[in-house]
């Protein structure tokens, strides 16, 4: 699903549990790598009042229940991808900052960052097609269609800092 946030303010409204803290816990964790996400509301669908990668990239649905969307027995591999895309007034120019999250069937998340630039999101791949169906990519396999650098945490979060023009220390980023 692709999101714009306008360029001076944007509000995001909706019913309870719609997602509106997902699309800002999303974008927190694609720009620091932060996995603090939003407490108040995690509090009520999380029963121990931490969100996590997985219950996230599983799409929990019920905490009392344990029931996800994409359960491992079924799925058990979950691609997902949290793109960011950013216009540079200054230059004139496009850049999309991303990450991927793998999560497994033992619900551990492994995530890898990526920049592209003098690109907007509907110029990179995203999905492939096999035998009709629509498939998420995996890591390696958007690196080999969009022809990118795969990212460890630490050296894509450095990247975003600079690509964005921000100036802060890995102890500074969290906050």
């Amino acid at each position: 699903k692709t999101i714009p946030i306008g360029k001076s303010l944007s509000l995001i409204t909706g019913e309870n549990e719609c997602g509106k803290s997902t699309v800002l816990d999303a974008i927190k964790y694609a720009f620091t790598g932060d996995t603090d996400f939003n407490k108040a509301s995690s509090a009520t669908r999380i029963g121990s009042g931490r969100r996590t990668l997985a219950s996230y990239t599983r799409c929990l649905l019920n905490t009392d229940t344990g029931k996800y969307a994409r359960p491992s027995g079924s799925y058990p591999n979950v691609y997902t991808h949290i793109a960011l895309e950013y216009h540079n007034e200054l230059y004139d120019t496009d850049f999309v900052l991303g990450v991927i999250l793998e999560t497994n069937s033992s619900d551990n998340v492994d995530n890898y960052w990526y920049s592209l630039e003098n690109k907007k999101l509907k110029d990179i791949f995203f999905f492939k097609e096999f035998e009709g169906k629509k498939y998420v990519l995996s890591s390696k396999q958007f690196r080999d269609k969009n022809k990118t650098e795969i990212l460890n945490k630490n050296n894509g979060v450095v990247k975003f800092m600079t690509m964005t023009g921000l100036k802060l220390q890995n102890e500074g980023i969290t906050k």
